[in-house]
């Protein structure tokens, strides 16, 4: 619906379906426990509103909340739900599986967005939300994406060296909630490990010929060096923890051509 040249409504409603994990189907394939797992669905609801009061700016914000059903989960009670599959290195094997499962996610995204002109270009993003699921114990978790709040900025400037050649910086800014985990012997999700910042930087040069062109670039990864957590090891032995972290800064060159 738009209400002038400058604001817009819109009011969306779509219903998904999703098959299982593809291994979900194999295991335990000579009893065929898990062979008639059918669909997981997907409802989902969401209001935009858009406000463009430039040619070259946007404000947009979406309210949204989605239903899962029908995801598959244990018979016995347990806080097993394969919608959190995928989240770590390895997908848990599940026999006698149902389509019992719930969950939901809903939230609030805002995005400040300048498109590329004068020269440059920047965007900001705000994700608050919430991701919970419901195993068939009947409980209602935290989700093992359930980070919270998702927050992004992202710039870049070019400028022209003569009538040929372009060059250019950008920066990119992410910071996240902590990704949901289990403490040993704890409550499924009921950890939470520490937030997520990662900082980039490119700098590249472009040559734009009348049949050619190409780029040389270097990527300046996590300048800042910070090291997130990406997975813990618990040691019953020695009742410790092994920390796994993300990449540190690493730098990365390219060079393309088109023609």
């Amino acid at each position: 619906w738009r209400i002038n040249q400058a604001h817009r409504l819109a009011l969306s409603y779509g219903r998904h379906h999703q098959t299982q994990v593809h291994s979900l189907y194999l295991y335990g394939v000579a009893s065929a426990s898990n062979l008639a797992l059918d669909f997981s669905q997907s409802d989902h609801y969401c209001l935009s509103y858009d406000w463009s009061w430039a040619e070259d700016w946007r404000l947009k914000a979406d309210v949204y909340y989605q239903y899962l059903s029908d995801l598959a989960v244990e018979k016995e009670a347990s806080a097993f739900s394969a919608m959190n599959i995928g989240n770590d290195f390895y997908i848990p094997m599940k026999a006698g599986l149902l389509n019992d499962g719930l969950a939901k996610n809903y939230g609030l995204e805002l995005t400040l967005e300048k498109f590329l002109s004068k020269q440059y270009y920047a965007m900001l993003t705000a994700h608050l939300y919430r991701s919970r699921y419901c195993g068939s114990d009947g409980v209602w978790r935290n989700s093992a994406y359930d980070l919270r709040h998702v927050f992004n900025a992202v710039a870049g400037y070019q400028f022209e060296c003569g009538k040929s050649y372009v060059l250019g910086v950008d920066a990119k800014l992410s910071t996240a909630g902590g990704k949901p985990g289990t403490p040993f012997g704890g409550e499924l999700y009921s950890a939470r490990y520490p937030p997520y910042f990662r900082s980039d930087i490119r700098l590249f040069c472009q040559y734009k010929g009348p049949k050619i062109f190409y780029e040389f670039a270097v990527d300046l990864q996590n300048v800042s060096h910070h090291k997130n957590l990406l997975y813990e090891v618990y040691h019953p032995e020695s009742q410790q923890y092994t920390y796994y972290y993300q990449t540190l800064f690493s730098p990365m060159y390219t060079f393309r051509v088109l023609f």
